[in-house]
């Protein structure tokens, strides 16, 4: 469950619309909005807010661990899934290949100018 989703869920339960919870958070309504449709993700500070509000424990808005089966190894996916990082997030692994070597290393810009 993604963070927006459970949010609304706590939400809702507490009986709040988005413009009470904003009220209550001091988190801006576009904010909250778009945590809720899944265009952004909080800052911690604002996901303590937003559980203070809420009046429940930051934990709630922990990942839930998923089922545990066995990883294939990154690249090996049959799903048709994009491989991710250690950190379960594809920018992670985008950003762990970014310095990787490629075979051809590059030459240092000469301080001259040249």
């Amino acid at each position: 469950m993604t963070f927006g989703e459970k949010l609304k869920e706590l939400r809702t339960q507490a009986g709040l619309t988005q413009a009470q919870l904003a009220e209550l958070s001091d988190v801006p309504l576009g904010t909250i909005r778009d945590y809720e449709q899944g265009k952004r993700d909080p800052l911690l500070s604002t996901a303590q807010k937003l559980a203070r509000a809420l009046n429940q424990s930051l934990d709630v808005f922990s990942p839930q661990p998923q089922s545990r089966r066995p990883r294939k190894a990154a690249g090996a996916a049959s799903t048709g899934e994009p491989a991710v990082g250690s950190a379960g997030h594809p920018a992670q692994e985008r950003r762990s290949r970014k310095g990787a070597t490629t075979g051809r290393e590059r030459k240092p810009k000469s301080s001259t100018g040249k």
